[in-house]
C-alpha cells in the first residue's frame, strides 16, 4: 500500500509539485438573470477558460478550477438587495434561503488550493445555495 498523504506532499515544496489558478465566475453563467447579457457572456467566458486550460496545462501540473457564487454578502452586493423585493425573489429562487457568506466563498477557495484537491481540475464549482439547480421548485 502506498504511503500517500492526500494533505500533504513529501519530498518537495508544494509549488515545485503542482500550481493551481482558481478563477471566479458567477452564477450568472448558468442561469439568466438580470445581470445582463455582457456580464453574464464574459462570466460563460471564464468557465469555458478554465476547462480548456485545465486540459491544456494538466500535463505541467497546474490545476485551473473556477468557483461560481450566486448572491453573497459583500458591499456590492448588499447595496442591490436593499431593494426588499428583489431581495425577496433572489431569496425565493435560492434554496438555502439566504444570502451566502464571504467567508464560504473564501473557504472554496483555499479548499481548491489545497493539496487535499490535487486530483480536481476543469470544474465550476458553484457556491450559490442550491440557485443553479432549483429548477421550478
Amino acid at each position: 500500500e502506498p504511503d500517500i498523504d492526500p494533505f500533504e506532499y513529501k519530498d518537495e515544496p508544494p509549488l515545485l509539485k503542482y500550481s493551481s489558478i482558481i478563477n471566479i465566475g458567477s452564477a450568472s453563467s448558468t442561469i439568466p438573470d438580470r445581470t445582463g447579457s455582457i456580464y453574464a457572456a464574459t462570466k460563460a467566458g471564464i468557465d469555458m477558460l478554465t476547462k480548456n486550460l485545465a486540459c491544456e496545462w494538466a500535463k505541467d501540473r497546474i490545476r485551473v478550477n473556477c468557483v461560481s457564487p450566486w448572491y453573497i454578502g459583500t458591499d456590492l452586493a448588499l447595496q442591490v438587495l436593499k431593494n426588499e423585493k428583489f431581495k425577496a425573489e433572489v431569496l425565493g429562487r435560492t434554496p438555502m434561503r439566504r444570502i451566502g457568506e464571504v467567508r464560504e466563498v473564501a473557504a472554496t477557495v483555499c479548499f481548491l488550493a489545497m493539496p487535499a484537491a490535487g486530483y480536481i481540475t476543469g470544474q465550476v464549482l458553484s457556491v450559490d445555495g442550491g440557485y443553479t439547480i432549483n429548477g421550478l421548485h
